[in-house]
């Protein structure tokens, strides 16, 4: 693709897995749909479907992943090392915001400095449940790269009791994904492939990993996949840097299930970049 570009020649492609046959320039969602189509054939088993090729009933209603962090009296394995950020995250955006949202999406005021400092002070998932007193969860929002003051719904902290279970709490990482927000990340997605494509034929190196890492940050954030983002977007990220003749060595950092919590300080690590803030 990139050789076709060098030599001034469009790519177009009729798939992509969006349903549309039509002939259209290659795109992100093109790219994508590669991976997918692995990922599909490598665990047959697994539901591995874009979410808005789900029922229209299921993609409306904001259908989306669930990642527990801590449940009940289980520190999940996978995820709990990412506890401590994600509740303090959490606190500073009820603080912050002064309310959350109930379980039917209305706000849940917070006001009042009392309230605010028992947030504050709340060191586990049951503390903060009985100062919000309800069922909760809050956004954390993103900055768009190509749209100057635009902000993005990222994904959701929620917390929860734990019905027929006594003193039970759930402290989790929910990303619905509804029509309106599948525009704005299909733009964002679509300004930083075109950013990561344009690098690889300049050859710009600082550029392709500057663009290919904000490209797999938002993928992560957009989580489109009934299953699958995760493994879809690594091999999607180490590609990019095959491509431009810059093949990852490095591990995974200790304590990182997930890449998205390590993307941030990959980043950072580039000089003169400033990473998207959440």
């Amino acid at each position: 693709m990139v050789a076709e570009r060098k030599a001034g020649r469009k790519v177009l492609t009729s798939t992509g897995g969006s349903g549309d046959d039509a002939q259209h320039a290659f795109g992100w969602r093109d790219a994508m749909d590669l991976v997918v189509k692995w990922r599909q054939l490598s665990e047959p088993n697994d539901q591995v479907v874009w979410v808005d090729l789900l029922t229209r009933k299921e993609f409306e209603a904001g259908f989306g992943s669930h990642t527990p962090i801590y449940s009940g009296q289980t520190k999940c394995v996978r995820y709990y090392m990412n506890f401590e950020r994600g509740f303090s995250l959490f606190k500073d955006i009820l603080i912050k915001e002064g309310h959350s949202f109930d379980a039917s999406n209305n706000p849940v005021p917070l006001g009042g400095d009392q309230k605010r400092a028992d947030i504050a002070a709340a060191k586990t998932a049951e503390e903060l449940w009985q100062v919000i007193g309800v069922d909760s969860w809050a956004v954390v929002h993103i900055e768009s790269c190509s749209r100057a003051g635009h902000s993005m719904e990222g994904t959701r902290l929620t917390l929860v009791k734990l019905r027929n279970q006594p003193d039970a709490y759930e402290f989790s990482i929910r990303t619905p994904v509804t029509p309106p927000r599948w525009q704005d990340y299909d733009q964002e997605l679509s300004v930083m492939w075109e950013a990561t494509m344009a690098a690889l034929v300049d050859g710009d190196l600082p550029l392709v990993a500057q663009s290919a890492l904000r490209y797999a940050y938002y993928w992560y954030n957009f989580m489109p996949l009934a299953r699958g983002t995760a493994v879809v977007g690594y091999i999607t990220l180490l590609g990019l840097f095959m491509a431009a003749g810059m093949p990852v060595t490095a591990s995974i950092p200790k304590n990182y299930q997930d890449v998205l919590s390590s993307m941030r300080h990959r980043l950072e690590a580039l000089n003169g970049l400033t990473a998207p803030r959440i």
